[in-house]
């Protein structure tokens, strides 16, 4: 009998200790790997997706703040790495409401910036690698990623990405 209440007693236990949390830390909802569902269009509200999407991609994050991209587009295939961080929601920023954690993605020196959303010159024919080969993810309360560019600019589509 006293094995009995030990043994539910270590199993209620570790059901406590262990179980989901919902205040999980943004890594632990990040690993894996996001594919493109949909692109938006900023000017005309258009929304591709399947087959009408003019580009395939993926992100897959890793541990440790890393991450591998991948993308497919018409003639060419790319393939880059680099590593990522978090920052602060900005829940209290007018338009950010709805965001639940900003991802900021800086790629390795070597890869064209091609891959690099948004970003169309190499790093060294901007001011400075920093500016050039970093990307801005937003993981929207929804449970999409979006991607507007690394310049954060209105004029141009809109990635959204879905976990698998």
């Amino acid at each position: 009998m006293k094995n009995r209440y030990l043994s539910a007693f270590v199993v209620l236990f570790s059901a406590i200790c262990f179980s989901c949390n919902s205040d999980e830390t943004p890594d632990q909802g990040m690993e894996g790997t996001w594919e493109l569902a949909e692109i938006r269009s900023h000017w005309t509200q258009d929304i591709l997706t399947g087959d009408d999407m003019y580009i395939w991609e993926s992100y897959t994050f890793y541990p440790y703040g890393t991450f591998i991209k991948h993308r497919l587009g018409t003639e060419l295939e790319y393939h880059a790495s680099g590593t990522f961080n978090f920052t602060d929601s900005a829940r209290t920023t007018e338009g950010y409401e709805n965001v639940r954690f900003i991802l900021e993605l800086k790629f390795d020196e070597n890869v064209s910036s091609d891959i690099v959303y948004g970003c169309n010159m190499s790093p060294q024919e901007s001011n400075s690698y920093d500016e050039e080969l970093k990307e801005t993810m937003y993981l929207m309360d929804d449970g999409f990623l979006r991607n507007w560019g690394c310049h954060r600019t209105a004029d141009i589509d809109w990635f959204v990405y879905s976990k698998n």
